[in-house]
């Protein structure tokens, strides 16, 4: 926890989640999506979240069988839902048919992919979803309904980060 915040009064919407999470399940898995050092900050930043609320996690990579630990499942955010990168829609599929819960942090959703809007228009109702900016947001409120989707901004610069990114795969 950082100095003079408290674990009960989160400062953003990944942090209130984190936190029904943790009470609701106290432990949770992690799927990591892989990507370059960018993606890294990104998954260091969202741990740095789960420490600061005290979050227990379980991870592993997205080519890997999860240990089901928990009924949940966080997967990390990234630009991978776009044109250039979508090769997380099959495995959001296959979390979903594995998993109560499946939540997608910060991300970039780019609809004009066919791959991408054909997951969102028909996303399982297991899935909520955190997109990183105004775009995505509105792109995916025209699908779903708001109780699904949430706005955050990008974790990759949440706390402090340095040091080597693991679990980061090309």
């Amino acid at each position: 926890m950082f100095a003079n915040e408290s674990r009960e009064t989160p400062s953003t919407s990944c942090e209130a989640l984190c936190c029904k999470l943790r009470d609701n399940y106290g432990i949770v898995d992690v799927c990591i999506p892989g990507g370059n050092r960018g993606d890294g900050l990104i998954y260091e930043g969202a741990r740095t979240v789960f420490k600061k609320v005290g979050l227990t996690t379980k991870e592993f990579r997205r080519d890997e069988a999860p240990s089901k630990s928990s009924p949940c499942v966080i997967v990390y955010g990234g630009g991978c839902f776009s044109r250039h990168y979508h090769r997380m829609v099959k495995v959001i599929q296959r979390l979903a048919r594995n998993y109560e819960s499946v939540v997608i942090f910060p991300s970039t959703f780019d609809l004009a992919c066919r791959p991408v809007k054909t997951l969102i228009e028909n996303l399982p109702s297991n899935i909520e979803l955190f997109a990183r900016e105004e775009k995505s947001y509105s792109d995916l409120l025209s699908f779903l309904p708001q109780s699904r989707v949430y706005l955050d901004h990008a974790l990759g610069f949440v706390g402090r980060v340095a040091g080597s990114c693991p679990f980061v795969t090309s």
